[in-house]
């Protein structure tokens, strides 16, 4: 068993993202910076989920080593796109300031595919 110490350095970087990106996605659209060209937050959402689906497949890798197999990739795929769609919902429906988008969604899901496999070639 991990020690605590140990353990926190893993689970705490995917769980500490998680919450940026959530307190990022709900900040009114006028607070956010200019994008300086078309397609940029499409880019800052990959880049933002990709670092997510890093942490969190670091963790897969170091906490579960012979249990990390494709299924505990696919699951938290599935759990990160998952977030991914709430707060793109939550977005849509709930902050007036803010809209939901596919492209986003889109733009996450290549993020948490580049950020898995990235994790696969690093740990796996």
């Amino acid at each position: 068993m991990a020690s605590n110490s140990f353990s926190s350095r893993y689970y705490c970087p995917p769980l500490l993202w998680a919450v940026v990106i959530l307190v990022l996605s709900f900040l009114p659209g006028n607070k956010l910076p200019e994008v300086p060209f078309s397609g940029f937050d499409l880019f800052v959402h990959a880049m933002f989920y990709l670092v997510l689906s890093f942490f969190g497949g670091r963790f897969i890798f170091v906490f579960y080593p012979f249990a990390a197999s494709i299924t505990l990739l696919i699951i938290s795929f599935v759990v990160m796109s998952i977030y991914g769609v709430v707060i793109e919902l939550i977005q849509e429906f709930f902050i007036t300031s803010r809209t939901g988008e596919v492209k986003d969604i889109l733009a996450n899901t290549v993020g948490i595919l580049l950020g898995l496999s990235a994790t696969k070639l690093f740990y796996g």
